[in-house]
């Protein structure tokens, strides 16, 4: 395949179907802007009778839902990775990181959009997985995904572009949002607050305390509190830690939900004297315990799962 390191300029439509059982269960049509020179982009998606308008102009992202009728605002700074990736590093990335829990086939080349693509299918290598089993139609000169598949148990999702033009013409107010003057900007911290706090203020939100590391070799360094709003409604506390001086662990810990699925979290391992679950693709380590749900992030390749597991076995409650 040819290699491109940057991705051009384009303006691109697309669709998302959502199955469940082979019913549909979301359909969203969407439409996009991309401007390389200056990587302003612009993104528009109706989903279910909902509407949403995106613009990155280099500075700031507003997002207004023009549904719900309220806009949010995010400044960009350097360190925030906004900046794409050419589409053969998102792709060949991905790829990299299911090595491990994913087997790779090339099943033969095909149209579509009248391109050339080669279509590549990653089969998971058991059925307890986040990813599942995934097929893609990557196009031959652009790297562009332009048909994929994602299949998990019951549940299906296929996206696929109807519409690539990669000598686009842009007007003047392409990336400029109209929002009536009625509905007020606010900065996307308003809707979901994040606050560095000591560790007994987190045990007060979360009304117990919860479990750290007591190791000489882990540090804790952070603490912040997530006040999630909207869909994902309640309190999580951030935990993070360095080991032997290098940021390694992420702690995620909030009350445990009622309602999830804890099978589709990944494979099922013993943590602690209970049931917990291993997400091979994201190196999280999953398990409930004390009416909390604990989510361990592992952002340090260098420590395996059986020393996770070993570390985690010697955590102490906070108080």
């Amino acid at each position: 395949m040819e290699s491109q390191k940057k991705t051009g300029s384009y303006y691109a439509e697309s669709t998302v179907r959502v199955y469940k059982n082979n019913h549909v269960t979301e359909d969203s049509a969407s439409k996009e802007w991309y401007e390389a020179t200056t990587g302003k982009r612009r993104f528009e998606t109706k989903s279910n009778g909902q509407e949403a308008l995106s613009v990155n102009d280099g500075s700031q992202v507003i997002t207004y839902d023009k549904t719900n009728k309220s806009a949010f605002s995010m400044n960009i700074t350097d360190d925030m990775g906004l900046n794409p990736l050419s589409q053969r590093d998102v792709l060949m990335n991905m790829i990299k990181k299911m090595q491990s829990t994913h087997k790779f086939e090339v099943i033969g080349e095909e149209k579509v959009l009248g391109m050339n693509t080669y279509h590549v299918k990653l089969t998971a290598n058991t059925s307890s997985t986040l990813m599942g089993d995934m097929e893609f139609w990557v196009d031959s000169k652009t790297w562009f995904v332009l048909k994929s598949t994602f299949v998990n148990g019951d549940l299906k999702t296929e996206s696929e572009y109807t519409r690539l033009d990669f000598s686009p013409k842009f007007a003047e107010d392409t990336f400029k949002l109209d929002i009536p003057k009625d509905i007020q900007v606010k900065p996307i911290e308003d809707l979901n607050p994040i606050k560095e706090v000591t560790l007994e203020e987190a045990e007060r939100a979360l009304g117990q305390p919860l479990l750290v590391f007591n190791d000489q070799h882990v540090t804790l360094t952070k603490v912040a509190l997530h006040e999630l709003k909207g869909e994902i409604n309640r309190t999580e506390v951030e935990v993070e830690f360095y080991k032997d001086q290098v940021p390694s662990l992420s702690l995620s810990v909030f009350k445990k939900p009622a309602d999830s699925d804890p099978g589709a979290l990944g494979k099922e391992i013993k943590v602690r004297q209970t049931n917990g679950w291993y997400s091979a693709e994201i190196r999280a380590l999953i398990w409930d315990e004390g009416g909390l749900r604990y989510s361990l992030l592992n952002e340090n390749p260098d420590v395996t799962l059986d020393q996770l597991v070993e570390m985690v076995q010697s955590m102490k409650l906070s108080s």
